[in-house]
């Protein structure tokens, strides 16, 4: 498998947005297709063409993309540990971080809630995302509340992909795909999908309920790097 492009960030940032942007322009990318909680060795397979690329469960019913497109990308937040692996065009996918912990931490998916990973009968899969993350961020298992592990990994991740040295763009999901439409040169139609985002009265109070300084810190300081404004309380 030629990977071309490759897209990656946090959970819950639009990578399955971008994977369905990218399809409708005409450049077949499936969402954690290559990339998966079973880390490199997979991937590995998949790259060497031992393996067929297949959407996660959960994405499937998501994607606009046909099970008979030969893939050239693939999105998915578990890239991230491995770019420095790959030759290919990086695109470093953010989303506003309240949002983005807001719906980590919501009822459908639960993570970040205790120092090691949790596994729950009634979300399928959510052991090894979680375990994924924990294995590739040790400080998450340090003590300490749900949403300053959230936020934790929001700077710690992010902060990942900025040190491999290997991202090509850096795109906001909240800002329109033109440009990515330009970098690619494809004429194709945009994928009607939508980005939602939580709404902002359900994200105002992620900041003041942060108890590590340190990580409070970290999250202005992504924050205003990124572009993000702090919520108004």
């Amino acid at each position: 498998m030629e990977l071309k492009v490759l897209v990656t960030g946090t959970g819950r940032c639009g990578t399955n947005f971008m994977a369905n942007l990218l399809t409708s322009l005409g450049h077949p990318c499936g969402h954690e297709a290559v990339f998966t909680p079973a880390g490199w060795t997979l991937a590995g397979e998949i790259l060497r063409g031992r393996i067929r690329p297949e959407n996660s469960e959960i994405s499937k019913a998501g994607t606009i993309l046909s099970e008979y497109m030969e893939l050239v990308g693939d999105s998915s937040y578990m890239a991230a540990p491995y770019l420095g692996r790959v030759d290919t065009f990086v695109i470093h996918v953010v989303r506003n971080p309240m949002h983005v912990v807001a719906s980590l931490i919501g009822d459908k998916f639960r993570q970040f809630a205790e120092s090691k990973p949790m596994d729950y009968e009634d979300l399928p899969g959510h052991f090894a995302y979680e375990s994924f993350m924990y294995e590739h961020l040790p400080e998450l298992h340090e003590e300490m509340p749900v949403i300053d592990r959230a936020c934790l990994f929001y700077i710690r991740w992010n902060e990942m992909i900025e040190a491999s040295g290997k991202v090509d763009i850096f795109h906001r999901i909240e800002d329109p795909p033109e440009a990515i439409n330009e970098v690619f040169g494809f004429g194709g139609k945009y994928s009607d999908a939508k980005c939602n985002s939580s709404s902002e009265s359900s994200c105002r109070w992620i900041l003041e309920q942060l108890v590590c300084p340190t990580i409070l810190a970290g999250m202005k300081d992504i924050m205003k790097r990124y572009g993000y404004t702090k919520p108004k309380f």
